[in-house]
């Protein structure tokens, strides 16, 4: 069972000239560990390379992804409203369930930052799922020319689209406030911006709204109810954990609430010997958890007050936590399609003639279909329509092709391969 911890260091409220938030439970008041709600849902999170999940109490840690190195680990867990899981690895984005089965795997499409520099690839340095599973937010990150430069796209979930559709920004660590609206951080990382997808980018606040001793501020995230922000205060090695109370709209608003200096009243929770990162609030709203070096550590409320506040470990070693809706084994499972009738070629193989691609049956029927035809089993290069004309060089060779059928939803990409015809 998880313990409560002993903080290290008292909470950062006098010393970074914040304010306990007025939601704090009680002076005096301390809740008993067993007593302290969990915020429902799942956690996933980073550990030994690979991708885990946990409950909102740490009671129970199943491993996701396998096959993680130092050298190739996975990155950014975030997780849908049902369940499904994306991750990104050697700077390919994959979509799985809770066990780890691939739904489908896909290089992103590359962007340009701020002054036109191409980012594509191993560039590649966060991912984030859309509470309807329906979009993947992801970064972008190169040093450039003296300067940190990040650059954010999105595509469906289920193939790469083109980024344009839904314009690009330039921040990064994004996290998503809606389905159609995501918390971003300045490149300059001392300013949130929300953005909206289709290219309304809003400036939001910094930490000059409301505290004098202002520091770099990122890794942000908005509760699902749009009541609580939680982010990241200062650079590496004096990293805590700032808790902002929203008194507004800042889900769908295009002139969305902002702290305002003397009445916002944020609190601060930090260690005096480490960094807390990648903060991350529970589905309802109750509590957030951070990852810390000995681990992710959930807390008993939105209170920063360390006298009040049970501070629970529930994911030693871990790192990078996300909260989703999602409860653990709540999680769709892969489909198949079935092929009813096989690909097959059709047409004479003879030099100069056309031969097409009977795509054979299938169930249920896909929702795209893809050639490749083939030469003695190896790709002919710039052959992927559903007809292929025969050359010359093709004489006295095997010309197959390759069909793939793609579906929406939970469908894994099928391939079946044609018998070979002989080209005389």
């Amino acid at each position: 069972m998880p313990l409560p911890l002993r903080r290290r260091a008292a909470g950062l409220i006098a010393a970074l000239g914040l304010t306990a938030s007025a939601l704090a439970l009680t002076p005096g008041a301390v809740p008993a560990a067993h007593a302290a709600p969990t915020g429902g849902g799942s956690i996933v999170y980073i550990k030994d390379y690979n991708v885990w999940i946990t409950d909102g109490d740490g009671s129970v840690h199943r491993q996701v992804t396998r096959g993680g190195t130092a050298a190739a680990p996975w990155r950014s867990p975030t997780q849908s409203d049902a369940g499904v899981v994306v991750a990104h690895r050697a700077g390919a984005i994959y979509r799985m369930n809770q066990r780890g089965e691939v739904f489908n795997a896909f290089y992103p499409p590359a962007l340009f930052d701020a002054i036109g520099t191409t980012l594509s690839g191993r560039d590649l340095t966060e991912t984030a799922i859309s509470p309807d599973g329906s979009k993947i937010a992801y970064t972008y990150y190169k040093y450039s020319l003296s300067k940190k430069r990040w650059a954010t796209g999105f595509t469906a979930s289920d193939r790469a689209t083109d980024p344009t559709k839904y314009d690009i920004a330039f921040f990064d660590k994004p996290s998503w406030v809606t389905n159609s609206r995501v918390v971003l951080s300045h490149w300059y990382r001392n300013k949130a911006h929300l953005f909206d997808l289709g290219g309304r980018d809003i400036p939001w606040f910094n930490e000059s709204y409301y505290t004098p001793n202002a520091k770099e501020l990122t890794d942000l995230e908005v509760s699902r109810d749009g009541e609580w922000t939680v982010g990241v205060r200062g650079d590496v090695g004096d990293q805590s954990v700032v808790v902002i109370h929203n008194e507004g709209d800042v889900r769908t608003s295009a002139a969305p609430w902002t702290p305002v200096f003397g009445v916002t009243n944020p609190c601060g929770i930090g260690l005096a010997d480490g960094n807390l990162t990648s903060p991350t609030i529970a589905p309802d709203g109750s509590v957030l958890a951070w990852a810390e070096p000995a681990g992710i550590v959930r807390s008993s409320g939105m209170t920063c007050d360390p006298g009040t506040r049970v501070d629970i470990m529930v994911a030693p070693g871990g790192s990078s936590p996300s909260w989703s809706r999602a409860a653990v084994g709540q999680t769709p499972s892969v489909r198949h399609f079935v092929a009813k009738k096989r690909p097959k070629v059709v047409g004479p193989a003879r030099a100069r003639k056309t031969l097409r691609a009977y795509a054979g049956a299938w169930s249920p029927a896909p929702a795209s279909v893809s050639y490749q035809w083939l030469r003695d089993g190896k790709r002919i290069t710039g052959a992927t329509k559903a007809a292929y004309k025969v050359r010359k060089k093709d004489r006295r060779h095997r010309i197959a092709v390759s069909v793939t059928v793609r579906g929406t939803g939970y469908y894994v990409p099928a391939t079946v391969t044609s018998t070979a015809v002989r080209v005389r």
